[in-house]
């Protein structure tokens, strides 16, 4: 299942009823894609910021965390989308999931007011009597978006399979947008539009089968996360993308001016490769003679543990 419907314009509208019925690169880029699929602990905890002072998603709406300096396009500054805006838009942000401002026995979740899978608001939905701790499995109601599950505060339903509706509960980012933070080994990702905020667990692009199945390491607030895309075809290096998930691992969908001639003609974006800026020849990965292995962060504080972390584009 496809995942994270962004949106780019806040349209409030007047919120539903309250029953059952989410940066590509580190760039400042324009024309980062798109995400889709379906997600703070059993209680609202003190959470340990990962934060190198940085921001970004796919969001996402999100800042983007390091700027990639070989990005050709910049336009929507700071803004990464998993997902394309479709002239969608927030319809209703009843409650803050930062703030956990719903009333007594209650907790703010993301939600689809519409029906979809895509979260375009928050809502107010009631805690179960024993609900799940985060990483317990959960289940949802009627859908992934539906706002309703079986997590409690501060945790929301995550990577639930469409077939049994059932997924694991996944703390939501504590503090606030803007100094978003998480559990030790796990980093923010905003999305939505602020809809969604949540802490996953880091990873390293070019390690990225320690995911584990039916996810992808994608750019997330300060650094990279494992994130749910469901199972679905992989583009290989030079093949056609359309979205941060397209790309097999190790791999980031990037615009055709950044990647160059490796891209098939007339493509907008392709698969280009990670590459390590530690190794002998940081190159050696790369898709074509032209590519340089360029920092991820660009002038960003570099994260412990992942200062290596290039990406084989053309050079500034």
């Amino acid at each position: 299942m496809r995942w994270l419907g962004l949106v780019s314009v806040m349209l409030v509208v007047a919120c539903g009823p309250m029953i059952p019925m989410s940066t590509d690169d580190g760039s400042s880029s324009g024309d980062e894609p798109s995400t889709g699929a379906p997600p703070p602990p059993s209680s609202t905890s003190a959470a340990t910021s990962t934060s190198t002072s940085t921001g970004l998603p796919p969001g996402t709406t999100s800042t983007a965390t390091g700027t990639t300096a070989a990005e050709a396009d910049s336009s929507d500054e700071g803004v990464v989308f998993l997902i394309e805006p479709d002239g969608g838009g927030i319809n209703c942000l009843c409650c803050d999931v930062f703030a956990q401002d719903c009333p007594d026995g209650e907790k703010c979740n993301p939600w689809a007011n519409d029906g979809g899978d895509d979260w375009n608001g928050t809502r107010c939905s009631p805690i179960e009597r024993e609900p799940g701790a985060s990483g317990d499995p959960c289940t949802v109601v009627s859908s992934a978006a539906s706002g309703v599950d079986s997590c409690d505060l501060g945790s929301l339903c995550w990577a639930v399979d469409p077939d049994t509706m059932q997924g694991t509960c996944t703390p939501l980012c504590e503090g606030s947008e803007a100094n978003p933070m998480c559990p030790p080994g796990t980093d923010c990702l905003i999305a939505n539009d602020g809809v969604l905020a949540l802490c996953l667990p880091t990873c390293d692009p070019l390690a990225p089968a320690a995911c584990g199945p039916g996810h992808a390491c994608l750019p997330s607030e300060h650094a990279f996360a494992c994130v749910w895309t469901g199972a679905g075809e992989s583009a290989a290096a030079g093949e056609a993308c359309a979205e941060l998930y397209d790309c097999q691992p190790g791999l980031m969908c990037r615009s055709s001016a950044s990647v160059g001639p490796p891209c098939d003609a007339g493509e907008d974006r392709c698969c280009t490769p990670y590459c390590d800026l530690t190794a002998p020849d940081p190159t050696a990965g790369c898709l074509d003679p032209g590519q340089a292995c360029t920092s991820w962060w660009g002038e960003e504080p570099l994260p412990i543990g992942l200062e290596h972390v290039g990406l084989c584009v053309l050079p500034a």
